[in-house]
């Protein structure tokens, strides 16, 4: 109940708190715990307001942070993990762009050794080569760890290449569910929801449609393969 009423009394009576009277309250019950901060103006590895260090395994955090593509970033950075981030809690506070904020949260979820995680648009803001990387790394984490890895992305070329089930959300509700080829079968009626579909899926509809008897494919790996085929019977006709 203390705590209760400090966390009342750290209202500001708009629905809005003060960042320190309410972490002074929430205090007690996570100084102690090995989590990864979500929000990011923090010392790069460490939480604020408190002495305990965000991670108890500094040099796992430093191996999640190189698969998470911020390695040569971090040999920027002047304080090392205890670089505080943006400059709302000091001026010495480095800024990092939303590519690299991205980086780092990913990195943070990665250090956890987590059996399940979450993805909200992981690789947003991110160059291709970054893209790349960062997706290269979760899927070779999924496989090491057997984790699930639930993704949210608008990539519709990811999905495909990365996730053996997929939910398509549709106003607040399931509209379809299953594998990348049961679902992107159905590309005329993603496109009434305003979705994309793969680009190699549209040119191998788009060549279905001009006569060629070809399958449905969803990944470059998939069309190069039908392509070989169709090489080889040609060349064997």
């Amino acid at each position: 109940m203390q705590h209760s009423a400090q966390i009342e009394a750290a209202s500001n009576g708009d629905g809005t708190y003060s960042y320190d009277e309410y972490f002074a309250a929430i205090k007690p019950y996570i100084e102690n715990a090995d989590y990864a901060v979500v929000n990011l103006e923090t010392p790069l590895g460490g939480k604020p307001y408190t002495g305990y260090p965000c991670f108890s395994a500094p040099e796992s955090y430093l191996t999640a942070l190189t698969d998470a593509g911020f390695a040569d970033r971090l040999t920027e950075m002047p304080d090392g993990l205890d670089t505080m981030l943006y400059k709302d809690f000091g001026e010495n506070g480095v800024e990092v762009s939303g590519g690299e904020a991205q980086k780092i949260a990913i990195a943070r979820a990665l250090y956890k050794d987590a059996p399940f995680i979450i993805l909200d648009e992981p690789t947003a803001g991110l160059d291709p080569v970054g893209r790349e990387g960062i997706l290269a790394n979760i899927e070779a984490y999924r496989q090491a760890k057997n984790a699930t890895i639930m993704m949210v992305s608008h990539s519709m070329n990811d999905v495909a290449r990365l996730t053996d089930r997929l939910l398509v959300l549709n106003g607040a509700k399931i509209a379809m569910d299953g594998t990348p080829e049961e679902v992107f079968t159905h590309a005329a009626e993603l496109e009434e929801m305003g979705l994309d579909i793969p680009e190699v899926t549209r040119v191998f509809l788009r060549l279905q449609a001009l006569g060629l008897d070809v399958p449905a494919v969803h990944t470059m790996e998939q069309a190069v393969a039908v392509l070989k085929k169709l090489k080889e019977e040609h060349a064997h006709a």
